[in-house]
């Protein structure tokens, strides 16, 4: 009786007859005590936190969820740090551990990161497995993982064919953002850690295949003082490649699926002008995006270069020391001002985009921008052999525009360059702090713990 939960007190069973309701089960404690060990656990949290753990690199579909720190730090070296500084309160290697995997912080390195979309799929409770194998004819999840599946053989497919055929005149690129790089970058120093830095960005343009023999990797580098991650800005960073092709008759970038870089009408307007201006000699501009989960392309090969360097040359100072481990690892830099970034706009059509036959964004394969039309051509499917066509820009949009500059820089959060100042320029050389010393201040939000 013990065993199942009930209660044996001979008074309750001597009435059980009268009121069976005193044989019922008494309800389950397991879980709900309240753990002795839980202030720990709030001050290893903050341990943790003190790391400053960013909420965004290259992959933004994962944020806000997925925490990341900087390359080269290890679980290790944090438990080993919150051990020496609480040594009357020492907790166990696992222990710590879990409350990092509980943070969902991320320690992975570029190409090495799964597939959520196949796992969830894998571990959908819909499945009927037998034999590690689902044996359950009309399984939802089971359909959802073919098609997604089919959809980035596809489009893998796509990319190793267009890389392995040369055209005269054309170009092909895989386009990412590099995974965020704090500046300054001091391995040996534990102050570096836990001092909120400067935000680098690296948007990489990599020839993809057989082109990678003719032509060099175009990189767009910029940091946080300058401009931040917004849709306009990575647009930004895409004209500065497409005017760097300017001579190529036919541009096809490789992307993913990220929406707030590379699927958005801020983007697909400036294609369309740029297209349709003397600045390039382009007819069309093909932009091709990876399916979700599987977007491993040359632009990641170049990122594991840059962080080769980085990691051969050792502190990377300031912002020029950034750029020449760039370059060092093969790239052509493009460095661009705030004046160089542009205030890009949408110019699509409300009452276009509500029509019930227009095509999602989101459902694009393949967008492509033609000389002398406003349309977008568009592909669902990297196997589907004609292009559809989509009006979206409104009636009086005037095309060829050249979106309005900058008029000043973002600006630099002055507690964070205070900070940087303090802690981290007497570790530099003397002709290493001017570029801390001059930085811009504005009171703007920290892009360690905002998305813009």
């Amino acid at each position: 009786m013990h065993t199942l939960g009930y209660n044996v007190n001979s008074h309750v069973v001597a009435n059980a007859k009268a009121s069976p309701s005193l044989l019922a089960a008494e309800p389950d404690q397991r879980g709900r005590k309240k753990l002795a060990n839980n202030p720990l656990h709030e001050e290893i949290d903050d341990h943790i936190k003190s790391y400053n753990p960013c909420i965004s690199h290259y992959r933004r579909e994962h944020a806000p969820n997925r925490l990341y720190l900087p390359h080269g730090l290890t679980i290790a070296d944090m438990h080993k740090h919150y051990n020496e500084g609480h040594p009357e309160r020492k907790v166990d290697y696992t222990t710590y551990m879990r409350r990092v995997n509980n943070m969902n912080i991320s320690f992975a390195k570029l190409g090495e990161e799964e597939c959520e979309v196949c796992t969830s799929l894998k571990m959908n409770d819909e499945h009927q497995m037998v034999n590690s194998e689902c044996v359950k004819v009309d399984c939802g999840a089971c359909a959802i993982l073919k098609v997604h599946n089919k959809q980035a053989e596809e489009a893998r497919t796509a990319y190793k064919s267009d890389g392995e055929m040369i055209i005269p005149g054309r170009v092909v690129r895989s386009v990412d953002l590099q995974k965020v790089v704090m500046l300054p970058r001091l391995p040996g120093y534990k102050s570096a850690c836990f001092t909120k830095r400067l935000v680098g960005f690296h948007q990489t343009f990599a020839p993809v295949g057989k082109y990678c023999s003719d032509v060099k990797t175009e990189s767009v580098l910029w940091h946080e003082a300058i401009a931040g991650r917004k849709a306009e800005d990575i647009t930004s960073s895409v004209i500065q490649a497409v005017i760097r092709d300017r001579d190529y008759k036919d541009i096809v970038y490789y992307m993913d699926n990220c929406g707030g870089q590379n699927k958005n009408y801020s983007l697909y307007t400036a294609l369309t002008d740029i297209v349709n201006t003397k600045k390039i000699s382009a007819d069309t501009i093909t932009l091709k995006y990876l399916e979700a989960g599987h977007t491993f392309m040359s632009a990641d090969s170049c990122h594991a270069r840059v962080e080769k360097q980085m990691k051969k040359r050792g502190d990377v100072y300031d912002f020029a020391d950034f750029v020449s481990c760039v370059s060092e690892a093969g790239a052509n830099t493009i460095t661009p001002s705030y004046m160089d970034f542009g205030c890009y706009e949408g110019g699509q059509s409300q009452a276009k985009l509500k029509q019930k036959d227009r095509p999602k964004i989101s459902d694009l394969s393949i967008a492509q921008f033609r000389r002398g039309s406003r349309f977008i051509y568009y592909k669902t499917a990297h196997t589907d052999e004609e292009y559809r066509t989509f009006d979206y820009l409104l009636v009086k949009y005037v095309l060829g525009r050249d979106a309005p500059r900058r008029s000043i820089t973002r600006g630099f959060p002055e507690s964070k360059k205070k900070g940087i100042i303090d802690t981290l320029c007497p570790l530099m050389p003397e002709n290493r702090r001017e570029f801390w010393e001059t930085l811009p201040v504005a009171d703007v939000p920290c892009l360690v713990d905002n998305r813009q």
